[in-house]
């Protein structure tokens, strides 16, 4: 597949806009990031990526980087381009991002039940290193996830 990768620097309302419908297709609401956090959460991330197959919106991918390590945030892949290599095209992207920076380390976290995200992990070559209870404030635990570039 060929894939369009878009960095956004600087982000509009309207950009902004398309990292909320990914979330509401991808995620339950209880697990989804709100149209009200969405702005904070894009703009605060260093790394913005938004992933197109002919024109047509596919995923994103949100990081950030400090001091040798980076942070996996958030990836969503909308349902139908699911299975197809577009999160791990989003995942290549953030590693070519990093190269320059020396980087080191990826670091991440996914609740203890999210069965998919435990599987793009491991696929993408993470290793599960620590369990953090109530992790998300709302009584739902994490694993963290460590990836040495």
């Amino acid at each position: 597949m060929s894939y369009e990768i878009q960095e956004l620097l600087n982000p509009t309302d309207e950009e902004i806009k398309l990292f909320s419908s990914i979330e509401e297709e991808c995620f339950n609401e209880d697990e989804a990031f709100s149209d009200e956090d969405m702005p904070a959460l894009v703009r605060g991330s260093q790394i913005k990526l938004l992933i197109y197959e002919h024109g047509n919106l596919c995923g994103y991918l949100l990081g950030r980087y400090a001091f040798g390590t980076a942070y996996l945030y958030s990836i969503a892949v909308l349902p139908f381009h699911q299975g197809k290599g577009v999160g791990r095209a989003l995942f290549e992207q953030m590693k070519h991002y990093l190269f320059p920076l020396d980087c080191k380390v990826i670091t991440s976290h996914c609740g203890v039940e999210n069965v998919t995200s435990e599987k793009m992990h491991l696929a993408f070559g993470f290793t599960p290193v620590g369990y953090e209870p109530d992790f998300y404030g709302d009584n739902k635990d994490a694993v963290s996830w460590r990836l040495e570039l």
